[in-house]
């Protein structure tokens, strides 16, 4: 199991169509029925059914949907941070000065 598998079958789920998934990457329809089909080998699930309308997420694509949008979100979390740890960081602290500071002598 990929994240470049997970991503596809999201984008299946969301689009409702591999049609729709293959023209959103660029790819063939072939290529987007193959990384489902990988998917639904190594999970034991079809994870969605073909319907008139579109397709229809089986409950375990309902369970991976929500998952995978985790795993990807977590991903892409860890890749911000990784490349944030190369950035040069510059720290800037500021305080509020007053422009003029007023003088109170006790007599």
């Amino acid at each position: 199991m990929t994240l470049t598998q997970l991503k596809v079958f999201l984008t299946v789920a969301r689009l409702g169509s591999v049609k729709a998934a293959a023209s959103s990457f660029g790819v063939t329809e072939p290529a987007v029925s193959g990384a489902v089909a990988v998917l639904r080998k190594e999970l034991g699930d079809p994870l969605f059914l073909r319907s008139g309308s579109g397709i229809a997420l089986t409950p375990g694509g309902r369970r991976l949907s929500a998952t995978a949008a985790e795993m990807l979100g977590l991903a892409a979390e860890t890749r911000r941070s990784v490349s944030d740890s190369h950035a040069p960081r510059l720290t800037v602290a500021a305080t509020p000065i007053p422009a003029v500071l007023p003088l109170f002598v006790s007599a």
